[in-house]
């Protein structure tokens, strides 16, 4: 919950490219970061912070609680979202940093390769949670 709230806050100071070039001013990045992905990101940290009270000082049933905390399981996997943010850095007009054409290519495939691993982790996650979620089975 915490490395999602601070995520949220460092987003506002993020830059991204427009037309081949880096936009970093303040006012530019937190403007354009409300019109994307402010209101998923706050809303699912929000989230978080709720389940977090609700653990921690719950009233009610610990079954209601249970309930909370699986519906709570599907909104975190919104975040899914966020991932794609990796394949735009994948198709930036912007290259890296390296200099040969093996270098950035190396790059593209690790950066592939960490997309790919991502998606499998969080359709892993959604199997898990669907597996887990009823009590009735076959």
């Amino acid at each position: 919950t915490i490395y999602w709230t601070v995520d949220v806050c460092a987003n506002f100071f993020r830059g991204y490219v427009v037309n081949g070039i880096v936009e970093m001013r303040l006012r530019k990045t937190a403007a354009a970061y409300v019109k994307s992905w402010f209101c998923l990101d706050i809303t699912l940290v929000m989230m978080d912070w709720l389940v977090q009270l609700l653990t921690n000082f719950g009233t009610g049933s610990p079954w209601a609680l249970g309930r909370a905390a699986r519906t709570m399981r599907v909104w975190r996997a919104l975040k899914v979202l966020k991932l794609m943010r990796l394949r735009r850095l994948a198709t930036s007009p912007v290259k890296f940093s390296v200099g040969s054409s093996t270098g950035q290519t190396a790059m593209r495939v690790v950066t592939w390769m960490a997309l790919i691993l991502s998606l499998n982790h969080v359709t892993a996650c959604l199997w898990y949670a669907l597996g887990s979620s009823s009590q009735t089975s076959w």
